[in-house]
């Protein structure tokens, strides 16, 4: 479950940062993408359920290192 995420700023270049593991109304593999700033830390959140990933495991991937910090946990099988 991801429930959201806080992009460093950057001064060079805006982060941008690709969250894939979800599928759209068609079935498809979506590409969730968020680009942080230059000049002020970015948070996002996704509410209290958060976005659970129904296309797969979830995988996050950053334009720069250790410039985004993931807010999730591993959903209960129960």
């Amino acid at each position: 479950v991801l429930y959201g995420m806080t992009i460093l700023l950057n001064a060079e270049a805006a982060v941008t940062v690709e969250v894939d593991g979800f599928v759209n109304e068609n079935g498809d593999a979506k590409t969730l993408r968020f680009t942080g700033s230059t000049t002020v830390d970015t948070h996002v959140s996704f509410g209290g359920n958060g976005l659970i990933a129904n296309g797969g495991t979830l995988t996050v991937t950053s334009s720069v290192a250790d410039k985004a910090l993931i807010h999730w946990r591993v959903r209960d099988s129960a």
